[in-house]
């Protein structure tokens, strides 16, 4: 049992560095252009509608792709917004840090710059989930409320140490940092790199920072499918804490799990994610 915890403590680093390898091919209509800010090219989607600004936030490396499904499955009123972020499609690497707090930072100057007006729901997946809260934190008054897809929790990674023994955490420990190193240098040198390298350490720290979110809607998907990266246990683990990020919202909070869907909730149940846009919209 304790090899087997190891392995899927392992296995959560490694679904994390191949997020971009996405279910199926997601085939959608969402327009895509590029714009110069700051003098570097990034990748949008923008189509401007009658409702509140929506803003996708995707996982690590993940490409706009991803957001095809969703995007036909909301209101063909909606207004939405989607980025590559730097380093991802034709989006252009950008020299230094790609913390949450830097990428969240961005984010603002982006959507400013594509006049993406507040309040904005955020529909974030994966990692994209603690840029969306960051994003919250640093700018409260411009989200109406956020849709957490299968997110990161900035806990997971210890929560599951602790279910193993104490002398053997500290191994653990040091072969995730291990894989960590490895993957690392899997990536060329550039953006999506760095934001790997910020993607647990840097990033969780940055976030636990902050209270959990009461103030605004608070929708939480999660998927409990099992698979060899997801086992039971594992899942629960997962629920547990996407459970409690629902219950600190009170009556702002609502949580939803799928047992049809894999991490890409948004690709293999579109709707499931629509429905939480619309619920926030209601609000």
């Amino acid at each position: 049992m304790k090899k087997y915890h190891i392995l899927c403590l392992l296995a959560l680093l490694t679904v994390v560095a191949c997020e971009n390898d996405i279910p199926e091919k997601a085939i959608g209509t969402m327009p895509i252009t590029k714009v110069s800010i700051n003098q570097k090219i990034t990748e949008v989607s923008k189509s401007f509608g009658t409702t509140a600004s929506i803003v996708f936030v995707g996982g690590f490396g993940s490409e706009l792709a991803t957001w095809n499904k969703l995007y036909t499955e909301l209101n063909p009123s909606a207004t939405i917004f989607a980025y590559n972020r730097a380093g991802i499609g034709a989006s252009e690497n950008i020299a230094g840090l790609r913390d949450a707090k830097t990428i969240a930072t961005e984010m603002k100057v982006i959507l400013e710059a594509n006049n993406i007006k507040p309040p904005y729901v955020l529909v974030a997946h994966s990692m994209g989930g603690i840029y969306a809260r960051m994003f919250h934190h640093l700018n409260p008054s411009k989200v109406k409320g956020i849709v957490l897809v299968d997110a990161t929790h900035e806990n997971q990674l210890e929560t599951l140490l602790e279910t193993l023994p104490k002398p053997d955490r500290a191994f653990a420990y040091q072969a995730m940092e291990a894989v960590n190193d490895s993957l690392l240098k899997t990536y060329p040198a550039g953006s999506v790199r760095e934001e790997f390298r910020a993607n647990f350490a840097t990033n969780y720290t940055q976030i636990r920072q902050f209270p959990a979110i009461k103030s605004i809607p608070l929708y939480v998907i999660t998927s409990t499918k099992v698979n060899d990266e997801n086992p039971p246990f594992v899942n629960d683990i997962k629920k547990s804490l996407h459970q409690q990020w629902a219950l600190d919202a009170g009556s702002n909070g609502r949580f939803v799990q799928t047992n049809k869907s894999g991490h890409f909730i948004q690709i293999e149940e579109p709707k499931v994610v629509a429905d939480g846009v619309r619920w926030i919209l209601a609000k």
